[in-house]
């Protein structure tokens, strides 16, 4: 007697037959432009993120040298003699 089917697992094993007739298809044509587009993404974030990155430590660098500036003028009109 012959087993019967869902049509699940008839649907199920159609697509599992496609697949591995046309893996290099699917590959070359959907998965990889797939992935070229997710890490172009994620390349310019990382751009963005630089540059945000970049620009704090800038003004960090600045912040600094004018804390220094204003110190040793603050230092100056404490030691001057009055």
């Amino acid at each position: 007697m012959k087993e019967k089917k869902s049509i699940t697992t008839i649907f199920i094993n159609k697509i599992i037959e496609e697949f591995n007739k046309n893996e290099a298809n699917i590959n070359n044509q959907i998965v990889k432009p797939l992935l070229n587009k997710i890490y172009q993404n994620i390349y310019h974030y990382m751009y963005f993120i630089f540059i945000v990155l970049l620009l704090l430590l800038i003004l960090l660098i600045i912040n600094y040298i004018t804390l220094l500036h204003y110190i040793r003028i603050i230092n100056k009109i404490i030691n001057s003699p009055s």
